[in-house]
């Protein structure tokens, strides 16, 4: 005969508990347990002394519980109040599977901070466990975790653009849209921290608070093309090598190639009246396919037959798209081409064709490429850390759009740190989360 299973193990309760009753109310959508349990022994908080003797009980309590049958379920006791025989304090008691600092057990707890490293939103995390919105909020801010006690050997640094502020009471809305800096180590692609600006205070006054011999462990820097950056690694990093992310120039030359587009689509002149209005749809039908791929450094190939057709057209039509088609070709080649070979030769080619053509936009961008020359090859040389931080920013970008990102930097912070770091969620026993031990961190 099969026995029938303990409800105590299906809630996930101590066995200690007794339920005592239950209360259904359906139209609250919740379920209300009055349980009673065995005193546990008491550790006077003030003096540590294991000589408590029970006092009085207090008031009814009542916590929240993981969700059973699609309800939420809320746990009811009496407390007791004990007294130290030593020092004579008064304290509640300390049950072992309650949360010492929120009101819900430690089961639910750690369901949330699981659910929380997930690139889920906080209101789906809500919805499924059968709780508000700010319960979920209450277990990230005990997820506060400081900064790495030791920089990575490759560092990386990033700026992206996240939805962060304050409340502006006179317009009614949030001063919103900052750009934050993001720390990573580069071996490994793991976030080591977030911070709320990418200017030169911010990352001066960051990287200021780390010794000498902190500093000097990091021998390589890869950041995006920015010179605060390279203003930051001249300082802090003189001996170590610091390289551009090559998709960073991608990101150049396709700006280069759109303007040349809209060039086109707004200047039909030298083209026969019956085929104007064929060709400016053929490149707007093309665009997607005369961009190179920040991530693996190619150029999509239409795969149908007439995709190819108006690929051509738009080449033999415009002779300046053509001209930058190939040069984002070649310059492709260049950035996944094996390290060392002849990267450098090509690349001096590659400016040389450029900067002698008769289009501005090409002109503008073989500038460009010339004035981050340096930095280019030296990440094209460390290709695998760039692409470590590229699949960073991936996760980062996908949790923007997924998630949503909260007007909040400390809580955008904890929950990235979360999704895309080495740190522990919060402890039940209510202290903060720290990073792992293996990431050098603070525990």
């Amino acid at each position: 005969m099969t026995s029938k299973p303990d409800p105590i193990s299906l809630l996930g309760l101590s066995p200690e508990v007794k339920i005592l009753s239950v209360e259904d109310c359906p139209s609250q959508n919740r379920i209300t347990l009055d349980v009673e349990f065995e005193p546990e022994e008491q550790v006077c908080p003030r003096c540590g002394s294991h000589h408590c003797v029970l006092k009085d009980t207090g008031q009814t309590r009542a916590i929240r519980h993981l969700p059973s049958a699609g309800r939420s379920v809320f746990i009811r006791f009496t407390p007791r109040r004990f007294a130290c025989e030593d020092c004579r304090a008064v304290f509640k008691e300390s049950v072992s599977w309650i949360h010492k600092r929120l009101q819900m057990t430690d089961a639910l707890f750690a369901e949330i901070s699981l659910r929380l490293t997930e690139n889920v939103s906080i209101r789906s995390i809500a919805n499924r466990e059968y709780v508000t919105p700010c319960v979920v909020k209450d277990v990230l801010d005990l997820a506060a975790a400081g900064k790495p006690a030791e920089l990575p050997v490759a560092l990386c640094m990033f700026d992206f653009r996240a939805k962060v502020g304050t409340w502006d009471s006179d317009i009614h809305h949030w001063d919103s849209y900052a750009y934050l800096c993001g720390i990573a180590d580069g071996t490994t692609g793991v976030l080591l921290d977030i911070l709320p600006g990418a200017d030169i205070a911010c990352l001066s006054d960051y990287f200021g608070s780390y010794t000498i011999s902190q500093l000097s462990r990091v021998r390589l820097v890869i950041c995006g093309m920015n010179g605060i950056f390279i203003s930051v690694a001249r300082k802090f990093f003189p001996s170590a090598v610091t390289g551009i992310e090559p998709c960073c120039m991608s990101g150049c030359l396709n700006a280069a190639m759109d303007r040349i587009r809209m060039r086109a689509l707004s200047n039909p002149a030298g083209q026969e009246p019956g085929q104007s209005a064929e060709n400016q749809l053929s490149l707007r039908e093309t665009a997607r396919f005369l961009r190179i791929r920040p991530s693996s450094g190619e150029i999509p190939v239409p795969h149908n037959a007439n995709a190819q057709e108006r690929l051509s057209r738009v080449l033999e039509v415009f002779p300046d798209i053509s001209e930058m088609y190939t040069l984002l070709t070649e310059f492709g080649a260049i950035i996944t081409s094996d390290w060392p070979g002849t990267v450098r030769q090509d690349l001096n080619k590659w400016l040389e064709h450029a900067s002698s053509s008769s289009v501005p936009e090409i002109r503008d961008a073989a500038s460009t490429v010339r004035h981050w020359r340096g930095y280019l090859l030296d990440g094209l040389e460390f290709r695998d850390h760039c692409i470590c931080c590229m699949e960073l920013m991936g996760t980062i970008r996908a949790f923007m759009r997924v998630s949503g990102c909260s007007h909040s930097f400390e809580a955008m912070r904890n929950r990235l740190l979360l999704i895309c770091g080495t740190v522990h969620p919060a402890s039940p026993a209510g202290g903060g989360r720290g990073f792992h031990p293996s990431c050098g961190g603070e525990s």
